[in-house]
């Protein structure tokens, strides 16, 4: 990450997840990836970098968490981004393969990395025209990947292959030195291996040489791995991704 770029992580404990804001005080606009339900903590980290959130983007309709999106349009007057095949049933844009936003100083740029769900994308970051970072999502994780059979076991499989083409075909294919900062952590419900420790970010070059999906090149191996001890999640999961998909009510209309 340059020098005029920054990111900043919040981790959520509970739920072993990392959201993030990214931005340049010299431009002045920066991003929110995958909010959590608490905006407050990313309009104050907006405000110490003397920047303007402008948008919130979202990996993929998330199961294990009510998104702050909708909340921080609501407060920032920012535009949420989502999947266009999310099906987001509130105002968004609907984010495809290769869109771009020019943020001054970097460009963001999406990458359709289904999986982990069908509408998975990740978010690329481009420095005078390098790519030095990428938001995953679940799609690729420290020492692992996030699980495929969150919407059924018939899915599953075809979820898996179409995981293992997002890992091998695109993701492991960029520079080594791309710095990976995934939403789904350790510990998560979503995490379809125990992912490996330490803080984010990992890089290209390290996942390639020690996550085990990595590790497993031939497709019908990779998907057999990503089918294999799944365990359980937590109930709730079931209604998440509807609440998120129409929109949760905002908080402060509630008060």
């Amino acid at each position: 990450m340059g020098e005029t770029v920054f990111i900043e992580a919040v981790r959520i404990e509970s739920l072993a997840n990392n959201s993030y804001v990214v931005g340049s005080e010299q431009s002045g606009p920066c991003v929110v990836i995958d909010p959590a339900r608490d905006v407050d903590q990313y309009v104050q980290i907006a405000a110490n970098h003397g920047t303007r959130i402008v948008y919130a983007f979202e990996t993929h309709v998330h199961n294990d968490f009510v998104s702050g999106a909708r909340e921080l349009a609501d407060q920032t007057g920012c535009q949420v981004g989502a999947s266009a095949s999310g099906g987001l049933l509130f105002p968004s844009i609907r984010l495809q393969e290769d869109d771009e936003f020019d943020l001054g100083d970097f460009t963001i740029k999406v990458m359709h990395t289904p999986g982990h769900t069908p509408e998975s994308i990740s978010f690329l970051v481009e420095e005078q025209g390098e790519i030095t970072t990428i938001f995953t999502g679940g799609a690729l994780m420290l020492g692992g990947a996030a699980r495929v059979d969150l919407l059924g076991a018939k899915i599953a499989p075809f979820l898996a292959r179409w995981l293992h083409n997002t890992i091998h075909e695109k993701l492991l294919k960029l520079p080594g030195d791309v710095q990976v900062y995934p939403t789904h952590g350790g510990g998560s419900f979503c995490s379809a291996a125990a992912a490996g420790g330490g803080g984010v970010p990992t890089t290209i070059a390290n996942e390639r040489l020690t996550n085990p999906f990595a590790a497993e090149t031939e497709e019908t191996n990779f998907v057999k791995f990503a089918l294999t001890g799944l365990g359980s999640y937590p109930s709730y999961y079931k209604y998440m991704a509807d609440i998120n998909r129409r929109g949760p009510a905002q908080i402060h209309r509630l008060n």
